[in-house]
């Protein structure tokens, strides 16, 4: 019998046996059309947005229609072609149509940071042809923010040596606009588009569209890069604004061998009383380098913190560290002490997760007074001078704090723009006293608006420190009666 869909359906089968019992069962029949195939109807995946600890699943299938040879096959591969083995990958197995249509879908749960990096494979094959498909996951944009005028991600002067490569990077964050006419590019000191065989740039597009980036690489720099403008403009409707960058010639260390000869000289009279004059300056500074801790805090604890207060801003300061222990441990306890005196401090690693660093340092950089940097000692991660760069132009040179956690860093922090900003040393408190750290914190106030508590760098300065050295002192006194001197800070008995 011919059959056809209208045979579709719902059957009983009636059973009775001899002692006239009965036995009823249905069943379901379903009618499909079959279509005549040379090759496979490939269903291909696609790619899927998911954020961390989300579960993604791609499905993969061919419909592979009336063919005689029963070789059909749909299955799930990793970059390399090898099968897939992994606990938190699964693969389900499907066959509808009466075995015509094939289908085998892909589920990964708890999406991490590497699964954003790897390439899935389905491979959908009969005898007559076969096709490859590649899927990733990509990661969710995080939401848009909206904007009137774009957030400049401004490019920044680069210090090179003849024959490096150097590249600039310049972008804008251009928000939720409904117009979107938004740009990024490159020029030269005449404004005309730049036009040589060593410069190259390349156009990257993010979140949607909302942050786009231009970088310009320059190879095998040579002797003329040095005197060049190289401009970078970023533009919407709404504003423009553009930036000018250059290339400087990396310091070289010369050392100078002085000869000298002796002569006899007739000194005058005046040059004889100036001599002397030194002499005794040397003499009280000497001096003065023995009660140092006294003195230093005795004007410390009359210097005003700070010449305004934050306005409008949120922060007192910003803190931008390199995501390690060391440099985390050390912002975090800047952090608390300064907030301790009632400074309102926040850190470059107070991002929330799933945003991203620039835009989020960005608004941070917007709401903070002054900037601290803590330069790391140990090769920092690409993104990290990125960061410094981008935060620089948020702030005025005064209130930029360069920590250096070691003497002699100073000079690897080729990221900064201006070379003058005033650098401040960790004191390890392995190995210091408690006049360094106090001194430390003094200095460091000094670059930032005041607090709303405190109106005096050296905090405490008459009660803590004293005490702390006094009880230094009395160890090193003799025992026997001697006069006292009263001074602004504390009581120290003479040997």
């Amino acid at each position: 019998m011919e059959t056809g869909k209208e045979h579709s359906g719902i059957y009983r089968c009636i059973a009775m046996s001899q002692n006239n019992s009965i036995a009823e069962h249905n069943t379901t029949i379903e009618v499909f059309s079959c279509t005549e195939r040379q090759t496979p109807l490939y269903i291909a995946p696609q790619d899927k947005y998911v954020s961390i600890g989300d579960t993604v699943t791609f499905y993969c299938a061919g419909d592979f229609g009336c063919t005689i040879d029963k070789f059909r096959q749909v299955g799930w591969y990793d970059e390399n072609y090898d099968f897939i083995n992994n606990s938190r990958y699964s693969t389900s197995y499907a066959e509808k149509y009466g075995e015509t249509y094939v289908e085998v879908s892909l589920t990964i749960t708890d999406t991490r940071e590497s699964d954003f990096n790897k390439t899935f494979i389905c491979l959908v094959s009969s005898p007559a042809d076969y096709q490859y498909f590649e899927v990733h996951i990509l990661k969710k944009p995080p939401a848009c923010t909206e904007r009137q005028t774009p957030l400049y991600i401004a490019p920044q002067d680069k210090y090179s040596s003849i024959g490096d490569t150097v590249t600039f990077f310049c972008a804008g964050d251009f928000g939720c606009t409904i117009d979107k006419f938004r740009q990024v590019g490159w020029y030269d000191e005449n404004y005309d588009f730049i036009n040589n065989s060593r410069y190259s740039t390349s156009y990257v597009e993010k979140y949607g569209e909302t942050y786009v980036e231009v970088n310009l690489t320059i190879t095998d720099t040579r002797e003329s890069d040095f005197n060049k403008t190289f401009i970078c403009n970023v533009s919407s409707t709404a504003d423009y604004q553009y930036f000018e960058v250059h290339i400087f010639k990396k310091r070289t260390t010369v050392t100078i061998i002085n000869t000298t000869t002796t002569k006899k000289m007739h000194l005058q009279p005046g040059v004889i009383v100036s001599m002397i004059a030194s002499g005794i300056v040397i003499v009280i500074g000497l001096l003065l380098l023995l009660f140092r801790p006294g003195v230093m805090l005795f004007i410390l604890s009359r210097i005003p913190c700070g010449t305004t207060d934050k306005g409008s801003k949120n922060f007192h300061a910003l803190i931008l560290h390199e995501d390690e222990c060391e440099d985390r441990k050390l912002a975090e306890q800047l952090k608390t002490n300064l907030e301790e005196d009632a400074y309102d401090v926040i850190m470059s690693s107070d991002v929330k997760g799933g945003q991203d660093n620039l835009r989020a340092l960005g608004d941070f950089s917007q709401k903070s007074a002054s900037l601290i940097i803590i330069y790391p000692t140990k090769s920092c991660s690409e993104i990290f001078p990125i960061e410094i760069s981008s935060a620089q132009p948020y702030f005025k040179p005064n209130r930029i704090t360069v920590i250096i956690k070691r003497r002699g860093i100073e000079n690897r922090v080729e990221a900064l723009k201006y070379r003058y900003f005033k650098k401040i040393t960790w004191p390890d408190k392995g190995v210091c006293t408690p006049f360094k750290e106090t001194n430390f914190y003094s200095k460091l106030k000094l670059r930032m608006p005041r607090s709303s508590r405190n109106t005096r760098c050296c905090k405490c300065c008459k009660l803590n420190v004293s005490s702390t050295y006094s009880v230094h002192i009395q160890e090193q006194s003799y025992s026997t009666q001697s006069p006292m001197i009263t001074t602004g800070i504390q009581l120290i008995k003479i040997p």
